[in-house]
């Protein structure tokens, strides 16, 4: 049956209209639409935008930000076909574990940003609803943009690493249509189709599909995936558009927790040598039955003035109905050992479902005026008003059901009762948050040298079912000195915030039951940076030194832990922080050399905590490597009879990290090799990629992980040695 779906989708793809697609950049500051010229498998490694850091386009040299942007002719050289292979080019970007739901999870500079993933602007993932996220599907992907720092300006509540924007595909008014086959190890299939071209003068459209059908290292694990993405543009005039898109995503897979750690919490837990990547620590016959159905609609209104000004619209609307069936391995005894002296892990099965739906709603009015002059210097300005509406409303269901045990020395499963795995009852539980903003920012040019960005924004956020009322003020201020056309210093300051669900002090019932939320935890930056442009402005780069913190965390209040449990309120004392440095460097050194490279160094530390976790403060946070980095370049053959020849290679590594905030047990650090050759002529490529070349074997953590017993149940773990070998068309 799976087979059969990939022939169906690529007969599909061939018998697609004959007009297909370009690789898009969206236009802030054009006035007149342009039309943009494609030619087959052209690289070009640099993105130079800011929409998603500014809320409209200008001179990355002029930003007093860390920016970058990951495009597809990246994610195509490296045949990433996950986001967690397009992130790791990214310096102080870390993968963590997947989470619960499968869905995928970051840090950036040291924070978690799995709540701060966004597609086109609207928010993929949040902390109120993060059962019902679907893992993301590449093929619709033009891009992902990477802010570092505070963003709540433009997006309100969230982490303070950063923001993840997914920007996707859009129609184009040129004829342009791409196929691609791909296989690889372990039954790994995958075909896309790219579709794009003008109906009229008025009206372009776009079709991408994909179908992907997988097994995987892991045993019992595999993956059967569809989409299909149609979208639609009226050119109403030469400065005027509006796109209608639509996204459907069939996801069906194996639940996967990953590995595990043996030892107890007495002796400390090891990655031991009767441990490898491919044990399952599930139920097989059950955990493959997860399924997902993603659907997706989004309008996007533009006009643009003569003078530069523009004024857009974007609505997005997005529904995910899931289903998982789980199974998670459990640390036992009175030590919480897992894996028992004869080998035996005793296994939970469990089940939850859901709907999650959310909408999103983004005004902005961007305009840009001269504004006299300062001490000599012409001033300009590009002002920014914006409001925003977020809509989140997420309802579950989840149960605990049959315990099993696997064996890692005999690979053998029991327990399993002869009439299937059994769950329940069933609880329910949901969340109904919402979120509007008013944001006001201007970038000034004083002159042609000095640039300050100034913005403020007022959020209200409110979730009923958690009984959360934050009111927040989020400002941020910058400020750029551009040596020469091609060198620029900068300075900046941002202020954030994260809702909490913590409650505080009863006065009426002199305890914690009842009490009143508390105010939000607070985010800040302070950032110096350097923007270098080198080889005729082919190549970017940016470094940066930063001091990252969450503040007013919500901990257990002193006064009350020695109250029960139940009866404990909390307060607003905790603090983490991130001192650090890294730098990033995109784009070509030449006509046949292109290369994305960056390094991070995260000095992360737990500054304050709960008291229950008093031996923990000064620790670090789980995942969080102090080194890491990435280099990856092609060479690409432009004259002679061997034009059209790329060879790659890369490599990315990181120290060791810990497993948890206690800081005990530790993950070794490690380095993945990765290759790759193609040949390119008349429209045809074939391609060859090598991943993780030397086998490597290495593990990740969990996310906020506070006891090395509850890590070493949840134990991300490597993708070893790979071959994939893909045939694509351009035409």
């Amino acid at each position: 049956m799976k087979k059969r779906a990939l022939v169906v989708a690529i007969g599909a793809a061939v018998g697609c209209h004959p007009a297909a697609w370009s690789q898009s950049t969206q236009q802030n500051e054009a006035t007149t639409l342009q039309e943009v010229q494609v030619t087959g498998f052209e690289r070009v490694y640099k993105e130079p935008t800011t929409n998603t850091a500014l809320g409209f386009e200008a001179d990355p040299m002029s930003t007093p930000l860390t920016t970058i942007s990951i495009p597809i002719d990246i994610l195509e050289d490296q045949q990433v076909n996950n986001v967690e292979d397009a992130l790791r080019n990214v310096a102080g970007v870390t993968k963590f574990k997947q989470g619960n739901g499968g869905e995928e999870k970051f840090s950036i500079r040291g924070f978690d940003a799995s709540q701060s993933l966004y597609k086109d602007g609207a928010r993929i993932n949040n902390v109120f609803n993060a059962t019902n996220i679907a893992t993301t599907e590449t093929a619709n992907i033009e891009r992902y943009d990477i802010l570092k720092g505070p963003a709540s300006i433009l997006y309100g509540q969230g982490e303070p690493g950063g923001v993840i924007n997914y920007v996707t595909k859009k129609p184009k008014f040129i004829e342009y249509r791409a196929a691609e086959v791909i296989a690889g190890s372990d039954d790994y299939y995958r075909v896309e189709a790219d579709f794009t071209g003008p109906l009229s003068d008025t009206f372009a459209y776009r079709l991408i599909v994909s179908s992907e059908d997988s097994g995987s290292h892991r045993d019992f694990t595999v993956r059967d995936r569809q989409l299909v993405a149609p979208s639609l543009t009226w050119k109403l005039s030469q400065q005027t558009l509006v796109t209608a898109q639509y996204e459907y995503i069939t996801d069906t897979y194996t639940q996967d927790r990953g590995q595990v750690l043996d030892g107890n919490n007495a002796t400390g837990y090891s990655y031991s040598g009767r441990l490898n990547g491919t044990q399952f620590y599930g139920i097989p016959g059950w955990n493959e039955n997860t399924e997902s159905d993603y659907n997706r609609f989004a309008l996007l209104a533009e006009h643009f003035f003569d003078n530069g000004s523009s004024i857009t619209a974007n609505y997005s609307r997005t529904r995910v109905d899931k289903t998982l069936f789980d199974s998670s391995p459990r640390a036992l005894g009175p030590n919480m050992q897992v894996v028992a002296d004869n080998g035996d892990v005793a296994i939970r099965a469990s089940q939850q479902g859901g709907q999650g739906e959310s909408d999103s709603m983004v005004l902005k009015y961007q305009w840009q005026l001269d504004g006299g002059t300062l001490f000599g210097q012409t001033i300009g300005h590009k002002f920014l008003l914006q409001g925003d509406y977020e809509r989140i409303v997420n309802n579950t269901i989840s149960a605990s059901g049959t315990q099993i045990t696997y064996n890692v020395n005999t690979g053998q499963y029991s327990g399993i009762p002869p009439g299937g795995v059994l769950v329940g009852p069933f609880t329910q539980g949901g969340s109904s948050a919402r979120q509007q903003g008013l944001v006001i920012q201007d970038l000034i040019s004083i002159g042609e040298k000095w640039n300050l960005l100034a913005g403020l924004r007022s959020t209200q956020f409110e979730d009923r079912q958690a009984n959360v009322d934050s009111d927040d003020v989020s400002p941020r201020f910058g400020l750029v000195y551009k040596a020469t056309n091609t060198l620029s210093y900068y300075g900046s300051w941002a202020k954030g915030f994260t809702p909490t669900t913590a409650t505080g002090f009863n006065p009426a019932t002199g305890n914690g039951i009842g009490g009143a939320p508390l105010d939000p935890e607070r985010t800040e930056q302070y950032e110096l940076g350097i923007k270098k442009q080198l080889l005729n402005k082919q190549l970017d780069i940016t470094a940066a030194i930063f001091d990252l913190r969450k503040t007013d965390v919500a901990v257990t209040d002193p006064a009350s832990s020695g109250l029960p449990a139940g009866e404990q309120w909390s307060t607003n004392l905790g603090e983490t922080q991130t001192l650090g440095f890294d730098i990033q460097a995109i784009g070509k050194v030449n006509d046949s050399f292109r290369v994305v490279a960056g390094y991070a160094y995260l000095d992360n530390q737990l500054v304050a905590v709960d008291p229950s976790l008093a031996g923990q403060e000064g620790n670090a946070l789980p995942g969080i490597p102090e080194h890491s980095g990435n280099l990856f370049g092609v060479y690409e053959v432009q004259r002679g009879q061997y034009k059209g020849l790329g060879l790659g290679l890369g490599v990315f590594a990181q120290t060791g990290s810990f497993v948890s905030t206690e800081n005990r047990a530790k993950y070794d650090g490690w380095a993945q090799l990765d290759a790759l050759a193609y040949y390119k002529a008349d429209g045809w490529k074939v391609q060859l990629n090598l991943k993780n070349i030397t086998d490597e074997e290495y593990n990740f953590a969990q996310a906020g992980t506070t006891t090395d017993s509850f890590g070493a149940v949840r134990v991300g773990t490597s993708t070893p040695r790979t071959v994939n070998v893909s045939l694509s068309v351009e035409f």
